[in-house]
């Protein structure tokens, strides 16, 4: 046994077969006869801006591609809770703690409004070039120009 340590900002624990009660998780939303979490919609219930997706979310059942539906039912879910404010609505969200913790440590978000200044300008730039878009590649450059800083 040879200890390997990987720095990471965010881990997402995907092992075994049956799901266990989650600490933190309410008891009423985990349902201990099935091993998963109760949900709508991929939306865990109890929990506002908390999804399920795979065998957390199904039950120990089906295959790795039985997982794709519910991924995107999941993204779904979250683009339409982003979409009605249920997110940003929620304090303690899983957002707004993220937002906080980037902030903390400095990091420059680009938000979705930011992302759409970036693709309106990204499809002119192509409009005069006769294609759909010329694509910003560079992080550094897409986040000066949705900022307005001078490069």
């Amino acid at each position: 046994g040879e200890l390997i340590k990987i720095p990471a900002d965010l881990v997402v624990i995907s092992v075994g077969y049956r799901a266990n009660p989650i600490p933190g998780v309410p008891t009423d939303s985990f349902d201990t006869k099935m091993g998963r979490l109760r949900h709508v919609a991929n939306r865990v219930e109890g929990m506002p801006v908390t999804y399920a997706a795979g065998w957390i979310g199904r039950g120990a059942s089906g295959t790795v591609a039985t997982n794709i539906p519910d991924a995107r039912g999941v993204a779904a879910s979250v683009v339409e809770d982003y979409i009605e404010g249920v997110s940003a609505a929620v304090p303690g969200s899983a957002r707004v703690r993220l937002g906080k913790i980037l902030r903390e440590k400095g990091v420059k978000v680009v938000d979705w409004d930011s992302y759409r200044i970036l693709e309106e300008y990204e499809m002119k730039m192509g409009c005069q070039e006769g294609r759909p878009r010329v694509k910003i590649t560079s992080v550094e450059e897409a986040v000066r120009m949705v900022r307005g800083e001078e490069g």
